[in-house]
């Protein structure tokens, strides 16, 4: 916050990652030039900007729409953290990749909040057991926990054909937490429990919200 931009935080984190061989930052046909101007002045030859070739919001591709783009693009047969550009977290990648050694399948966070009200209608939800996710919920008007699903996913090189599959399957591919119920039903899938803080920066209210609650600190 202040004179870092949120998109910052957790680009900076990825690229102090050594195990991570490439990074690429993909985006709509219209936020291009902005996103390159960016990365130009700030991490030049380090992360590379996709253009999905979307020119307006009824033809997006949606996140997992995306991420199938970069795959076929860049003919990746690698495992693939996906890490959101909205989202401030105390979530550190060194640890979150670690835990994703331990078990080697599908990999994502969750974060606890203190009132189901938080994740009605906006989040996804994930039952556990242990580290294990057992059930996973897309924005539920009745969460079934108190677990709020955080945006950062691996997928193992073994899923990527799944992942192809549940497109094919009709699969939506604008929500990633629906993948990650698709997924529960076939293979073990394990949560990261956040530490700390989260938050889901995805209007401007909350934006001002958080410039305001961090200026003061």
């Amino acid at each position: 916050m202040g004179q870092k931009q949120i998109a910052s935080y957790v680009v900076e984190d990825v690229l102090s990652q050594t195990t991570i061989q490439k990074t690429y930052l993909i985006t709509s046909s219209c936020f291009v030039p902005s996103y390159q101007t960016w990365v130009n002045n700030n991490y030049k030859d380090k992360i590379e900007v996709m253009e999905n070739g979307v020119t307006s919001l009824d033809k997006k591709l949606g996140a997992i729409g995306d991420l199938l783009y970069v795959i076929r693009k860049k003919k990746i047969k690698d495992d693939i953290l996906v890490v959101p550009s909205d989202t401030l977290t105390s979530l550190k990648l060194k640890d979150f990749l670690a835990f994703f050694l331990q078990h080697k399948s599908v990999t994502t966070a969750v974060y606890k909040t203190d009132d189901k009200a938080n994740i009605a209608g906006r989040l996804g939800c994930a039952v556990l057991k242990n580290e294990r996710i057992v059930k996973f919920v897309e924005k539920p008007a009745s969460p079934p926990s108190l677990y709020m699903a955080v945006p950062y996913y691996v997928f193992p090189a073994s899923t990527i054909s799944e992942i192809e599959e549940y497109e094919k399957r009709g699969g939506v591919l604008d929500s990633p937490g629906s993948i990650l119920s698709w997924f529960v039903e076939k293979i073990p899938v394990y949560a990261y429990k956040v530490k700390g803080y989260y938050y889901d920066v995805g209007t401007p209210q909350v934006y001002r919200e958080l410039r305001e609650k961090f200026n003061r600190v």
